[in-house]
């Protein structure tokens, strides 16, 4: 659970830099599509500006930070 709200949180590795944290459940307006990278393991791939999906109709995931009520920018 998120520390700042309480909310329910997954920690999705990235395809580069730092785990972060996403919504638990999925969310139509997310920004973050969980994809297997070539070892098979799922990651994190962030959609920038309306980039499309890489693998069609798939769930996405929104990042916590965007909907957290108690996020504190750095």
């Amino acid at each position: 659970v998120c520390r700042a709200c309480g909310a329910p949180i997954v920690w999705a590795p990235p395809v580069h830099g730092r785990a972060m944290p996403i919504d638990a459940d999925p969310d139509p307006d997310g920004n973050i599509e969980l994809v297997a990278d070539a070892k098979g393991r799922t990651v994190a791939h962030v959609h920038h500006d309306g980039q499309a999906s890489l693998f069609g109709d798939v769930q996405r995931w929104m990042p916590h930070f965007a909907t957290c009520p108690n996020w504190e920018a750095p």
